[in-house]
């Protein structure tokens, strides 16, 4: 099948650029490149290809549609498509395109690294079963790992993302700030990071939670606060998780 199909790659950040040449290597014919800068992005062994500003001037030939532009912009992009292109966009969060598909990458993908995207898992959403089949098949051209949800699991599934590494990293950064801050060195808390982060992955958290919030320590907490007073958006975050943390072991205080 794959033979058959021409794409049109709408964007050229990361993950244009990685999964774009990941499917090009493995034989996927880029018959037409559509971003801002209407050229053809580095990497791709294609160098004549359509290049396009406006997505609704399509080569009649294109029957694929790789949508990987910000979510703002997806919406707009999915009204130039012409009806007969099978439309795929890359947002965990978004809704399934009709006559098309959603292939979310479940893990950051590099800018400019093709050769990483087989390890990454794909999870794959469609409104129906034939599209949800043949957005899985092009989904299993460049990864091992594919996935296929309903829409809503999917959308549960980015929210669970967005907590267990874009919230994490955050707090993490934050800590960093706090050692540099003390004049610390961030080798000392590596070991308590290694073994919270072994909990997680062996999917244990919850289990084995600890901290003065957990044993409702109001000393050391109204401590921490006042350590934060001239942080305040810090503090309310603080009081925010350790709320959080109280309410979901209700049990222990």
């Amino acid at each position: 099948m794959i033979d058959s199909l021409r794409a049109v790659l709408i964007g050229n950040g990361r993950v244009a650029t990685s999964l774009g040449r990941a499917w090009e290597s493995r034989g996927l014919t880029i018959g037409a490149f559509c971003n801002r800068s209407c050229q053809i992005p580095e990497g791709f062994s294609t160098r004549d290809a359509a290049c396009l500003e406006d997505c609704s001037q399509l080569p009649n030939d294109i029957n694929i549609a790789l949508i990987a532009v910000s979510d703002d912009a997806i919406s707009g992009i999915l009204d130039q498509i012409p009806s007969g292109v099978f439309r795929i966009h890359f947002s965990g969060s978004l809704a399934d395109p009709a006559n098309g598909a959603v292939i979310w990458p479940v893990q950051s993908v590099q800018a400019h690294a093709p050769e990483t995207v087989s390890t990454i898992p794909l999870v794959i959403t469609a409104q129906n079963s034939e599209d949800l089949e043949y957005g899985r098949a092009i989904a299993s051209w460049i990864s091992s790992t594919v996935i296929p949800l309903e829409e809503s699991n999917r959308q549960r599934t980015h929210l669970a993302a967005v907590f267990a590494s874009n919230f994490s990293n955050h707090l993490f950064a934050l800590a960093q700030e706090f050692c540099e801050e003390a004049g610390v060195p961030w080798e000392l808390m590596q070991p308590l990071v290694s073994v919270a982060s072994q909990r997680a992955l062996d999917g244990e958290s919850a289990k084995h939670q600890t901290g003065p919030a957990i044993r409702n320590d109001q000393k050391v907490i109204e401590a921490h606060l006042d350590s934060l007073k001239d942080k305040p958006d810090l503090a309310i975050l603080y009081r925010i998780l350790t709320e959080s943390i109280q309410s979901h072991h209700p049990q222990t205080h």
